[in-house]
């Protein structure tokens, strides 16, 4: 079929674009559906589908067709001698997850798109794009025909990880983030109807080197599995590894434990954005959806999730400014959560910290748990009462007033946001037992750990029930009290820990290092002394007489 224009064109029929092209055929646009393969095809990827992909093929109307699939409970980690079963938390989210290959999914997705009203265009790639000012005209695509060119009113750009209509654009990946490297490959197994996945968070190369990555093996229920390895890295820390061999190795080191026979079949590899660590995904008519926008999670790599939702959230801004509206609701949905995770992920590059938190980690079951819910962003609202839960281990810091009141843990959620909290609790209590202390207020930020109040036994009755909070503008509140009191103001935060210094006013007679020397041993106090107030006079020097 020849199609020169259209209102909406997609462009990647993965399961990011199909879901947009359902969604906007839905809605009752003209709708059209390329593609650079002929269907269906292969895609590097571990097939595993969270409860909340399962969510969203639920809302496409597939969840019959899934469940006529293999399904799973949850994740069965494994490492550092320790063998946890962890199941899907359910909530809002389905209580079960499933595992297609690609070659079927995106082909079933695709074909669903087309039954919903959208013209698919296969074998068509897209190499340039025909602007007026800053909104695209059209998208010329090249065939085996020849070139052609489909105009359209709107384009949404889901051409995946490497996206070359994206940089066309002007996408540009930032690798000064954490990225993935991943191979995959499908073998036989008597184990491939195993209700859980499974995840060896202990990844060795054949020189028994700690890796950072995860070797995966999720069942597809159809006499194979997928089996695969994945690494992190970062512009600073490459992963000089050949991931073939890596992935070959972990292969015969599973051969036993899940009953895999024969060879690993259609290796494959590829490089992964994550984290939303792209930038100039939108314009005034166009929006980068899925992988192609980065939205991967940097934890475990998993995509088809956000794939799918982007490829329906955007659909309701088509007839926005996607310039501004489509980055915002990105920042609004995985901002915070990619921010945090981005930043895990580049410490989890480092192979000595996986050394140093791995055993502890796994066997601990609840950190675990937690973990789990981080990596597979089951973060819902009926978590929102994470204070009564967390409280037990946020706990007293070992001289003075800490985060174990829930009271105080709820106005942090409310600060900062569940998922970082969470994520500042985790490393907490996975540190604390190494003598490193401190980190929950250095993740969760200077405003938390400004919070005081909520002391049962303090000797100020305010503090009882209530809680003061840093001053949003530190620097004018010293200015004022000094034009006041006539005397010069430094704010500061300080404990046993850290001396942080909020403001000071302009006429401060000192030096930042200097202040920072005179609060070194806290003269505040950390306990009960809770002194508001401290004068730093000069020293008369004894030689003056």
């Amino acid at each position: 079929m020849t199609v020169t224009k259209t209102d909406v064109l997609v462009v990647g029929a993965g399961p990011a674009g199909a879901a947009a092209a359902t969604w906007a055929a839905r809605a009752g646009r003209d709708v059209v559906l390329a593609d650079a393969a002929v269907f269906p095809r292969d895609k590097t990827c571990g097939d595993g589908l969270t409860p909340r992909a399962i969510a969203e093929l639920e809302r496409l109307g597939l969840g019959e067709w899934v469940r006529a699939h293999t399904v799973n409970f949850g994740l069965r980690a494994h490492g550092f001698g320790q063998v946890l079963q962890l199941p899907w938390p359910g909530g809002n989210l389905p209580t079960y997850g499933s595992a297609v290959s690609r070659m079927e999914l995106d082909d079933h997705l695709r074909t669903h798109a087309l039954k919903a009203g959208a013209q698919g265009v296969d074998g068509a790639r897209a190499v340039d794009v025909r602007r007026s000012g800053q909104q695209v005209d059209g998208v010329i695509f090249k065939t085996a025909e020849g070139v052609i060119e489909i105009e359209c009113e709107r384009l949404i750009v889901a051409d995946g990880v490497r996206s070359p209509l994206g940089k066309v654009l002007g996408r540009e990946w930032h690798r000064d983030t954490a990225y993935g490297v991943a191979a995959r490959s499908y073998v036989a197994s008597e184990l491939h109807d195993d209700p859980w996945i499974s995840s060896h968070l202990e990844l060795r190369d054949e020189a028994g080197e700690l890796l950072s990555g995860y070797g995966w093996i999720f069942p597809l229920g159809n006499g194979k599995v997928n089996l695969g390895v994945g690494t992190l890295a970062t512009a600073k820390r490459p992963a000089a590894l050949k991931m073939r061999d890596l992935m070959a190795h972990y292969g015969h080191l599973r051969q036993d434990d899940f009953k895999l026979t024969g060879e690993l079949e259609l290796p494959t590899s590829a490089l992964l954005p994550m984290g939303g660590a792209v930038s100039n995904v939108a314009g005034a008519n166009w929006a980068l959806i899925g992988d192609a926008a980065a939205c991967v999670n940097p934890l475990n790599g998993e995509g088809i999730d956000y794939g799918m939702e982007t490829g329906r959230m955007v659909v309701d801004l088509l007839d926005t400014d996607l310039a501004a509206t489509w980055p915002a609701y990105l920042r609004e949905h995985y901002g915070e959560a990619f921010s945090i995770a981005r930043r895990l992920a580049g410490i989890a590059t480092v192979p000595e910290v996986v050394a140093t938190l791995g055993p502890p980690g796994m066997r601990t079951r609840w950190l675990m748990v937690l973990a789990l819910r981080w990596m597979g962003n089951f973060i819902t609202d009926a978590d929102r009462d994470a204070a009564a839960r967390l409280w037990r281990f946020a706990g007293r810091n070992s001289t003075g007033i800490g985060m174990h009141e829930p009271y105080k843990l709820q106005l942090v959620v409310e600060m900062v946001g569940l998922p970082r909290m969470l994520l500042a609790a985790f490393l907490s209590a996975l540190t604390r037992p190494f003598g490193i202390k401190g980190v929950f207020y250095r993740v969760c930020g200077k405003g938390v750990g400004g919070i005081d109040g909520f002391y049962p036994d303090s000797d100020f009755d305010v503090y009882h029930e209530l809680a003061v909070i840093n001053p949003p503008q530190p620097d004018r509140l010293c200015d004022e009290l000094a034009r006041k009191t006539g005397i010069p103001v430094v704010l500061m935060d300080a404990n046993d820990f850290q001396r942080d210094q909020l403001g000071k006013s302009a006429d401060f007679p000192l030096t930042d290092a200097q202040i920072q020397d005179a609060m070194r041993d806290n003269p505040s106090g950390q306990g009960r002394e809770l002194t508001p107030f401290i004068l730093i006079r000069p020293l008369k020097d004894p030689s003056d007489g």
